[in-house]
């Protein structure tokens, strides 16, 4: 077996593209929550499914 050495730059940069798909999807759910536009909330909640799915496989698949 043999480990590879870490890259900060590419956990970095897979963070900040995780954090940037997740407040693009919470801000129409916010806008949506308070302005009572329900068909914008789930759409908004579909995002931020779809972005976390994204991020967990990305984290998942730079762990193995």
């Amino acid at each position: 077996m043999e480990c590879s050495e870490p890259d900060p730059r590419a956990g970095t940069l897979i963070l900040l593209g995780s954090v940037a798909l997740v407040v693009l999807a919470l801000a129409p759910f916010w806008w949506g929550l308070f302005n009572r536009h329900w068909g914008k909330v789930r759409k908004a909640l579909a995002i931020l499914g779809a972005s976390l799915t994204v991020a967990v496989v990305a984290f998942v698949g730079s762990a193995v």
